[in-house]
């Protein structure tokens, strides 16, 4: 299947996570990815890192209408799509509401079931006032002045796609080649879960990626792409 090049190398659009933005995410990964013969494009959520956009649509409809948005300034289609976290589930948001835009998605460290203990503890977890020190500082560093804003946005998000988001019924109708991976050192995204989830695509792979934690800027890309790029190489083929 062809994809679009730049400068020799096939396009790749890439989607961060929850609270996250591409530099924060995928920075120490992006000379890597290069090397192995792809064009990273970067898709910031709306309003955070480079991007300028308002928050007023930031729902599950108003992310995928964005990331839509940045694939048609590429004349391409399908898509190639890598997500981390939340930018997995958004990459199975696209292609259930446009099926066929996509080539292939790599969704690495999406969390797509949760308990009634885990949503509990996620939400304390994030809450500004019992928020840990550590992920205040995290956010402010990311965020800068508008990290309360951007925080509230987020967790809005998160209630959304836990009470109203992806079922099982609709992953069975997406087609395309996806491949769901998680670390084996993860202590949210359970391989368990992972398995679950890549069972239930038609088309789903699973990789359990050895000595690789939850956040995506945490480990070595010797760890984390070689996954990623072989299973792209395959559906580019």
């Amino acid at each position: 299947m062809s994809a679009p090049e730049h400068g020799g190398k096939t396009t790749v659009f890439i989607l961060p996570g929850l609270l996250g933005t591409v530099a924060s995410d995928w920075a120490p990964h992006w000379e890597q990815i290069r090397n192995a013969g792809y064009e990273p494009v970067g898709v910031d959520w709306p309003g955070h890192g480079t991007d300028s956009s308002h928050l007023d649509h930031f729902t599950i409809a108003g992310l995928v209408e964005h990331v839509l948005a940045k694939m048609d300034t590429v004349e391409t289609n399908p898509c190639l799509l890598w997500g981390y976290s939340l930018g997995g589930y958004i990459g199975l948001e696209v292609e259930r509401q446009q099926p066929g835009r996509l080539s292939g998605l790599w969704m690495h460290a999406t969390k797509f079931y949760w308990t009634d203990d885990e949503i509990a503890a996620f939400r304390e977890q994030f809450d500004p006032e019992t928020m840990p020190a550590k992920y205040r500082e995290t956010l402010q560093k990311i965020h800068g002045e508008r990290w309360e804003e951007l925080l509230t946005a987020n967790i809005a998000l998160f209630d959304e796609i836990v009470d109203n988001g992806l079922t099982d019924d609709d992953l069975e109708i997406i087609r395309m080649p996806v491949l769901v991976t998680t670390g084996d050192q993860d202590d949210l995204v359970k391989s368990d879960e992972v398995e679950q989830l890549a069972d239930i695509l038609m088309n789903g792979e699973l990789s359990i990626l050895s000595g690789v934690r939850h956040p995506l800027h945490s480990s070595r890309s010797s760890l984390i792409l070689p996954a990623g790029i072989e299973f792209s190489d395959r559906v580019l083929g």
